[in-house]
């Protein structure tokens, strides 16, 4: 876990995912998994699709239950 993190933290491919956190904490909003999932385009070969894949994970599973607000994101 702690591997993942680090790279996450450290690599150069996740670069758009640091700068959203980084926005979101500069406007005080909360961090979440649907908003930061973007930035992980370049975690897997399979690029947006898997992009896709995980936001359709979290949105049929709500998973944004567990963000620190319990309000469910709009829908693009």
């Amino acid at each position: 876990m702690f591997a993942y993190i680090d790279n996450l933290n450290t690599n150069g491919a996740y670069k758009k995912l640091r700068a959203a956190r980084a926005q979101l904490r500069k406007d005080k909003e909360v961090i979440t998994g649907l908003a930061l999932v973007h930035g992980l385009e370049h975690y897997s070969q399979r690029g947006q699709a898997y992009v896709d894949e995980i936001e359709g994970l979290i949105n049929y599973n709500k998973l944004w239950r567990f963000n620190r607000t319990q309000s469910k994101p709009e829908q693009k």
